[in-house]
């Protein structure tokens, strides 16, 4: 029962998205202004299931994450992130979040304003919900400037943590057109990445990748250690493009509305799959520690009809793959992968996935919608 009822509220999510966003109402001077509607589900195993519904848009970008655990108890998130039109230069984004787990619900509340100049202030609150912690605050200054045909941001930020003591630290990052890198520490958790882009094609290919290190172990609010190598042939934008890694690379206190990182979890967010990254060959290594247990995922696949001369159609958005899994605890398991990635009809694409275990002998499913308004 409760699978079902978070299969009709995420997709409630997604059709009030799709609705409010419709291309009707697309217009100019819509407040709206919508990109795109994702809708997104996992099923692991048989007693894990994972929804995600997400509206992404200039103005507004939000959605809701549900995970049924067979015999445990569900998880849900839900958030969102607003940008209104000032009709100047300056920026304004206000986002808000909550994950309900084990009947413990944590709750924040983040806003920035930037000037035309470049200067801005983001200030924020986090409530934990662990009995007995505090609540968390923090400010953070903003500023671009130009260094070496491109420029560097450079965010200073103070943080009061859940002892009531005040840490103080940094975020430090350089772009220029086809290059990203930085990172920093805040008190909570230390951060890092490269990301780079070829800036022409070479032929028909045109490769892109990136390196991602978070540690949300330091600190008080104990998380994970997460370190993701990602790379494609065929880079097109999308989750590799500098806007989505500038929201990873400058930490949970930017309040990027592009790409939400937040002091709860990206929960309501999600990961790309691996076949979403480009085209041609994509590959993926994800490392997550969480506790006394580390694993491993390695995720290739290949667009076989690609890679012949002549365009193939249809044909050309199958792909084939493999993925190896270790872990500290359970058996290293292997399964080949299958599926469809492109357009569906109209301005709607869509992929499907299927994985298989044959050590386990269990399935893993993925299916995603969406719409691009």
């Amino acid at each position: 029962m409760n699978a079902i009822r978070a299969l009709v509220t995420c997709a409630a999510v997604l059709c009030l998205s799709s609705s409010v966003a419709s291309p009707a109402r697309a217009q100019a001077g819509d407040p709206y202004r919508p990109i795109l509607s994702d809708f997104h589900t996992r099923s692991p195993s048989r007693d894990r299931s994972e929804i995600n519904a997400i509206q992404f848009g200039e103005t507004l970008t939000g959605g809701a994450n549900f995970t049924y655990l067979d015999g445990l108890d569900d998880v849900s998130s839900a958030g969102a992130f607003i940008r209104p039109d000032l009709g100047t230069e300056d920026e304004f984004v206000i986002g808000t979040s909550f994950v309900d787990n084990a009947g413990e619900s944590q709750f924040e509340l983040q806003t920035r304003y930037t000037l035309a100049s470049s200067l801005g202030l983001a200030t924020g609150y986090f409530r934990s919900g662990a009995s007995g912690q505090s609540d968390l605050f923090f400010a953070r200054v903003n500023y671009e400037v130009p260094f070496m045909g491109g420029k560097v941001s450079l965010s200073p930020v103070g943080q009061r943590n859940l002892n009531r003591d005040y840490d103080l630290g940094a975020y430090a990052v350089y772009t220029n057109a086809d290059l990203l890198v930085g990172g920093g520490f805040d008190g909570e958790e230390v951060r890092g990445t490269v990301n780079y882009a070829f800036p022409t094609k070479l032929g028909a290919l045109r490769p892109a990748g990136e390196v991602l290190y978070v540690d949300n172990s330091v600190g008080e609010i104990d998380g994970a250690e997460i370190m993701l190598a990602a790379g494609t042939l065929g880079f097109s934008g999308g989750y590799l493009a500098q806007g989505f890694s500038m929201g990873r690379v400058a930490g949970p206190t930017a309040v990027y509305q592009v790409n939400p990182v937040s002091f709860t979890s990206p929960a309501w967010n999600r990961f790309y799959d691996v076949w979403e990254y480009g085209d041609f060959v994509s590959v993926e290594a994800l490392s997550v520690q969480a506790g006394d247990g580390r694993t491993t995922r390695y995720s290739a696949v290949v667009y076989p009809a690609q890679l012949l001369p002549e365009n193939q159609g249809i044909a050309e958005r199958v792909y084939l793959g493999f993925r190896h899994t270790e872990n500290d605890i359970d058996n290293d398991t292997d399964a080949p992968v299958a599926g469809y990635f492109g357009p569906l009809f109209g301005k709607f694409s869509g992929s499907v996935s299927f994985a298989y275990d044959f050590q386990d002998e269990q399935g893993e499913l993925i299916l995603g919608l969406v719409l691009v308004h």
